[in-house]
């Protein structure tokens, strides 16, 4: 087996599955009809095992059947993307607070739509404020979340 940066992200992320179950598995469980504290530390223990070990898998087929065919693909790595997120989400705590959810959000939804290589600007601003929006109204009306009202006291 090739062990290339998804290969070993994927048993990494299985090793943290297994250390997080392992402690999770102190919780009390409950079942599915009447849930306890454990319930949901549980379930994502479990789906995230079960995504890397598939990821595992398919990576492993993937490199019989390009055997088979005699062809050899390079890992080229995914750039600077996921690390610009990553710091965006970083920052968006810091921030929150003086901005106030919708200000905060939307830019942050924006700039990863952009990373994620979304080709229109417009759109892409577009969707970042159209879902900010549904967010704050889902939350705040139906939830009754109380968010940071920030600089215009929204």
């Amino acid at each position: 087996m090739i062990m290339n940066k998804t290969t070993l992200g994927s048993i990494g992320i299985a090793i943290i599955s297994i250390v997080y179950l392992w402690e999770a598995n102190r919780l009390p469980v409950g079942s599915t009809a009447a849930p306890d504290i454990g319930y949901v530390p549980w379930l994502i223990g479990w789906i995230s095992l079960g995504l890397s070990v598939l990821l595992v898998l398919n990576v492993w087929l993937a490199e019989r059947s390009t055997e088979a065919a005699n062809t050899h693909t390079v890992d080229e790595g995914v750039g600077p993307g996921p690390w610009i997120i990553a710091a965006g989400i970083l920052v968006y705590p810091v921030f929150l607070d003086n901005l106030g959810f919708i200000v905060g959000t939307t830019p942050l939804m924006y700039v990863s739509l952009l990373v994620m290589g979304y080709r229109r600007r417009w759109a892409a601003l577009g969707i970042a404020i159209l879902m900010t929006g549904i967010a704050y109204y889902l939350f705040s009306q139906w939830l009754g979340v109380q968010f940071p009202t920030g600089l215009f006291g929204w």
